[in-house]
């Protein structure tokens, strides 16, 4: 359980609408710079009927009750800090 003004963080992709109803996974590579080195690898999901972007996710934050504290969107991520009350 979070508690009263706990931080929720929030990183995912940015799932467009379907394209197609063949494609039923989607795939993301990730670059993930550490201080020393990089990593290269992937995120892959069941892709979700509907599309899912930082709006979708700020509806749900604001329909539970969060604050926004930060949100950032690059690319084909976001990330979304939240601060329960």
């Amino acid at each position: 359980m979070l508690i009263s003004g706990g931080l929720f963080l929030i990183w995912d992709a940015i799932f467009p609408e379907r394209f197609t109803e063949n494609k039923d996974i989607a795939v993301f590579p990730l670059m993930i710079k550490l201080p020393d080195k990089e990593i290269e690898t992937g995120y892959g999901v069941l892709w979700p009927d509907k599309g899912r972007d930082l709006s979708h996710y700020l509806k749900l934050a604001e329909n539970a009750g969060f604050n926004v504290v930060a949100q950032k969107e690059k690319d084909q991520m976001f990330y979304l800090e939240l601060r329960k009350p």
